[in-house]
């Protein structure tokens, strides 16, 4: 299998390489936009998104992102960063007078930058040389909290220095924490001032986030013990003042709790919890209890049961995304009690959900199996998705392989689900080869994303092209499709095996 593959890309790329593309190559595919990050000011007039484009010349190959602005009417895209640096995570100020993203130069450094929300010059807030992670505004827009790693220990650098072995445990940990820049005047210097100090990491990048209560006094926070990579399950949430930087915790518990969301009036924070243990197959549900930690109350199951918390719609609603078998699902959840209702209009592969700070309108991105990702806003009390980015105009219009969702019965009758993608020219009763695709994950699974996406692990429009078959089954042990059949081959490959988590250790 892997001696045909290779076959397919060699011989695409140097029957293609002298003339324009006619049809689906790697290198064409590579050569594709990506959107991602799309954010609505707070009066839903404006929409900011970065566009993620491939830079491929003699000195450079990589991706370089760039941010845009259109109007809610898409009538104009203005461009708002430049130069070889790759802007990313744009924010509005609460405002809506300040655009903050952050800036990543060519050696890696990456920084803290504002520009006016009309254009203008941008203004560096911070100059780290270990770079700033994510960030959020203060509710009045006077000060943002970012993340930053602590420089690591002088014998860290040496050891690094020396490129000693990699796979040696090395427990001194380069920890992450809060910090704080006000917004300057015109002549100042930003001032960055340290939040949070200590051994626990903030940010982990399996158990995110950090969120402003609504008066601008506190912080919850989401922290694990370490960075390293499996210490997610040990995630909590505490809070911080911003006067006095002290620390005191909200949920500290045997699950892993996280992404933490303040509601509208500061009295309640709403949060994911794990079950208990926590494992990588995943099972969690939205927590809610009031800021003094107490009245937790665990609000119904999301069909998945692995929900992504966007934030709060009102005082009484949550909005949640989730995978839904090979597409993604938006949520009502309500806060009193109730099951979660969908209200998107399961039309197309939902990405990069961001609610705005007025709780209005939701920013995303949408493809599907034949349409590249752009960029789209809408109202959140009406899913009407509009595009607002033409970031894949410029590509040829080439035909692409039919792409198919297929359902059958396994051996015990459990349903499986999978893509079939057809080769290009495709005629029935024609026999073709066939190659079968498998995802990881251990619960990945195969959505209905653009077959000619630009980091598609494999190349399935090229495939297509060849004259292949491409099947990409969603098996027991996958995403998407509920718990239960998430963990059905959890330690029993080919068997079916009940599940053994409970939700004691969260509610305790």
């Amino acid at each position: 299998m892997r001696t045909i593959i290779l076959s397919v890309l060699c011989c695409s790329t140097m029957s293609w390489a002298a003339e324009p593309p006619a049809v689906w190559s790697p290198d064409l595919m590579v050569s594709g936009t990506m959107v991602t990050s799309v954010a609505v000011s707070p009066d839903g007039n404006q929409i900011a998104y970065v566009q993620v484009s491939a830079v491929m010349t003699e000195d450079e190959s990589t991706y370089r992102n760039t941010i845009y602005v259109a109007p809610a009417d898409a009538s104009t895209r203005q461009r708002f960063t430049y130069g070889k640096q790759s802007a990313s995570n744009p924010r509005w100020s609460p405002d809506g007078l300040w655009l903050a993203y952050t800036a990543t130069q060519p050696e890696g450094k990456s920084n803290l930058v504002i520009i006016p929300s009309d254009g203008g010059g941008p203004r560096i807030l911070t100059d780290v040389k270990s770079g700033v992670g994510d960030f959020r505004w203060s509710p009045d827009s006077t000060t943002i909290a970012y993340l930053l790693p602590d420089e690591p220990s002088e014998a860290k650098e040496a050891r690094e220095k020396a490129k000693d072995d990699p796979i040696v445990l090395d427990t001194d940990y380069t920890y992450q924490h809060l910090w704080l820049v006000a917004l300057p005047d015109d002549r100042d210097e930003p001032q960055p001032q340290r939040l949070t100090e200590g051994s626990f990491h903030v940010g982990h990048s399996f158990a995110p986030g950090f969120d402003w209560s609504p008066d601008g006094k506190f912080i919850a926070f989401s922290h694990t013990r370490t960075p390293e990579l499996n210490d997610w399950p040990t995630a909590n949430i505490s809070i911080v003042s911003i006067a006095t930087s002290e620390v005191r915790p909200f949920q500290q518990s045997d699950s892993a709790e996280s992404s933490p969301k303040y509601s509208p009036d500061g009295k309640s924070i709403a949060f994911g919890v794990s079950n208990f243990p926590p494992s990588y197959i995943r099972q969690a549900r939205v927590g809610v209890a009031s800021t003094d930690g107490k009245h937790l109350k665990l609000l119904a199951k999301t069909p998945d049961e692995n929900p992504q918390l966007i934030g709060w719609q009102n005082g009484n609603m949550l909005v949640i995304a989730e995978g839904a078998r090979t597409t993604t699902a938006l949520y009502r959840l309500p806060v009193g009690g109730g099951d979660p209702k969908r209200f998107d209009n399961a039309q197309g592969l939902i990405g990069s959900v961001r609610l705005n700070t007025t709780g209005s309108h939701l920013g995303l991105t949408l493809m599907d199996s034949t349409t590249p990702q752009e960029a789209y806003f809408t109202s959140l009390r009406s899913y009407v998705p509009k595009q607002v980015s033409e970031s894949n105009s410029h590509q040829p219009d080439l035909v692409l392989g039919t792409t198919e969702v297929l359902r059958w019965a396994s051996t015990d009758g459990e349903e499986i689900e999978g893509l079939l993608t057809y080769p290009v020219g495709y005629e029935p009763g024609t026999r073709y080869p066939l190659l079968l695709v498998i995802h990881g994950g251990p619960a990945g699974y195969f959505t209905q994303s653009f077959i000619a996406y630009p980091r598609s692990l494999y190349p399935l429009a090229a495939f297509a092209v060849a004259g292949y078959a491409v099947l990409r089954v969603n098996p027991r042990g996958s995403g998407g499709y509920g718990y239960q059949f998430r963990q059905a081959n959890y330690n029993a490959i080919g068997e079916v095996v009940t599940s053994k988590t409970s939700w004691q250790g969260s509610i305790t």
